[in-house]
């Protein structure tokens, strides 16, 4: 869709045996990539998405197949609302009554 982007965005990968593109660039909050695009600050997995894939129609959420926040390959993301995003959170067993959640207490 947009070359110049996944360009870029093939540029800051490494790619693992389980076929994600672990983003090597700038990490933030959660654990998720970031990257500047159109003076803008971009999270990677949203981007790449929207560079590979298609638009992000305004409200959904881009999830993780694979349950890897620094992962970025489009095949492993999908698109859904902020309610499948918590439901599928709740399905992996993380986030605040998960795993993760249970680690830190």
């Amino acid at each position: 869709m947009i070359p110049e982007v996944q360009n870029r965005i093939l540029k800051r990968i490494v790619k693992t045996p389980e076929d994600c593109w672990m983003w090597i660039g700038n990490k933030g909050s959660g654990n998720y990539g970031y990257i500047r695009y159109e003076n803008k600050v971009r999270s990677a997995h949203r981007l790449s998405y929207e560079a590979f894939v298609e638009s992000i129609p305004e409200g959904l959420c881009v999830l993780h197949k694979c349950d890897n926040t620094l992962c970025v390959n489009p095949n492993h993301l999908f698109l859904g609302t902020q309610q499948d995003n918590i439901r599928d959170r709740e399905n992996k067993n993380r986030g605040r009554r998960g795993k993760h959640y249970k680690d830190v207490q």
